[in-house]
């Protein structure tokens, strides 16, 4: 577990050669300019990113999580934006590998195929490097590597039917629609499935 975490580190340290260097893609350049407008602002408005990505706009709207704990980060730390941005990506890889095992081992799944999912995840390029080289797509990256947290906290709101397992469940769903909506909508298909399994096995 801890080898494929560490393995996708290195991939992503060597490609980036420096946490200062900024992607020279268009979507790094449009989260960087989001994080420093709502660390100088303040505002977390949904609306609030128009005056960098659609500034005549009335109506715009963008899911900002992402971008206002950036923010965040980057205000407690002193760090810029762009280091910021690469440390988060470093940790999208071990995330998910992390995640996975977790949901593997609560699924009783052979120790073998625990503890080589997040080798394995490592291996592959579409995620999470090629999400974090073409555009990046840093908040939609992000959202698919807490899915399996997600689901995690989905299972156990089912299985024990606790109300702040209920809770924690739903503000879960909740932070996944405002990090991504298309990691929420996989989220809940997901979900749905643990519900119904659970209803289908009660019948």
């Amino acid at each position: 577990m801890l080898a494929g975490g560490l393995f996708a580190m290195g991939v992503l340290v060597a490609g980036m050669g420096d946490l200062s260097r900024p992607s020279q893609y268009w979507d790094y350049t449009f989260h960087a300019n989001a994080t420093r407008v709502i660390a100088d602002t303040g505002d977390v408005a949904p609306g609030a990113l128009r005056v960098v990505n659609d500034w005549e706009s009335a109506e715009f709207f963008y899911p900002n999580a992402y971008h206002a704990v950036a923010a965040v980060v980057r205000d407690l730390t002193g760090a810029s934006v762009f280091e910021v941005l690469n440390a988060q990506s470093l940790f999208i890889g071990a995330l998910a590998g992390l995640g996975l095992a977790v949901l593997l081992r609560e699924l009783r799944a052979p120790v073998m195929v625990t503890a080589t999912t997040p080798v394995l995840l490592s291996a592959f390029t579409a995620f999470p490097y090629d999400l974090l080289w073409r555009g990046p797509l840093l908040p939609y990256a992000t959202g698919l590597a807490l899915l399996p947290a997600f689901v995690l906290l989905v299972r156990a709101a089912v299985e024990r039917r606790l109300p702040v397992l209920v809770v924690l469940a739903g503000l879960g769903g909740a932070a996944l629609l405002w990090l991504q909506p298309a990691a929420a909508l996989a989220g809940a298909v997901m979900a749905l499935c643990f519900v119904v399994q659970r209803w289908t096995r009660c019948a």
